[in-house]
């Protein structure tokens, strides 16, 4: 089996498809999650490390095989957010420019955990950019050969064609054993699940302008619009 260094954007599967080749793959598949990590598969037995970049300085090694998840902008930013509220976490706090120091949360911080109009407004001026920075790097200008992108919406959709896939990008000169792959999804039950017109701060205007806003990258990396 191949390694591969992950990259992916906030809530656009990762969880969802490394459960899925941990399943399949089993004890061989060594599966690290630490996102902060410097220093990539420093242990031998790391197979798949995970990563969302959020620094946008994880170099593209063309000595490294790479897994990149990416989803509709508004998709994962209402996950993102609504993630963010759950676990007591702010955008102002939260990754990138010192994890060391931000990646625990005082439980004090009673603001962490407040859910309001101001608060998403201020996580869309602070993630917007780094959604379309994440994607020009990373889906637009990234022409590395050995690169497997994993849209969302196929993986909901189409996940047994998806996932084969990855699993063939992991090891090549094996087999698919479609039946065990098979079982994987109907247990999982992967389908679309989430409506983001229920989101409690959607507004079809401002989302559209967003879209508007992204089009263009949107249109390279072959995502399609849901308001436009």
């Amino acid at each position: 089996m191949l390694k591969v260094q992950g990259v992916s954007f906030p809530r656009s599967g990762h969880h969802l498809l490394a459960y899925c080749l941990e399943q399949y793959f089993g004890k061989e598949f060594g599966y690290c999650n630490d996102v902060f990590r410097i220093h990539q598969f420093q242990e031998s037995w790391i197979t798949y490390q995970k990563n969302h970049d959020f620094d946008l300085d994880l170099p593209i090694d063309h000595k490294m095989r790479y897994l990149i998840q990416y989803r509709h902008p508004l998709e994962s930013l209402v996950s993102w957010y609504k993630w963010e509220v759950d676990n007591g976490i702010t955008a102002e706090m939260n990754y990138g420019w010192r994890p060391q120091v931000n990646k625990y949360v005082p439980l004090w911080n009673l603001y962490a955990h407040r859910n309001t109009q101001k608060r998403w407004m201020n996580f869309l001026n602070i993630r917007i950019p780094f959604w379309s920075k994440f994607g020009q790097k990373w889906i637009i200008s990234n022409h590395h050969p050995s690169t497997c992108w994993v849209n969302y919406s196929d993986l909901i959709r189409a996940p047994f064609i998806t996932i084969s896939g990855v699993i063939s990008f992991f090891d090549p000169e094996a087999e698919l054993d479609e039946e065990k792959l098979q079982k994987i999804i109907t247990h999982l039950e992967i389908r679309p699940r989430n409506d983001i017109t229920e989101f409690e701060f959607y507004n079809e205007r401002s989302f559209r302008k967003i879209e508007k806003s992204l089009k263009h990258k949107m249109n390279l990396a072959d995502i399609q619009a849901l308001f436009l």
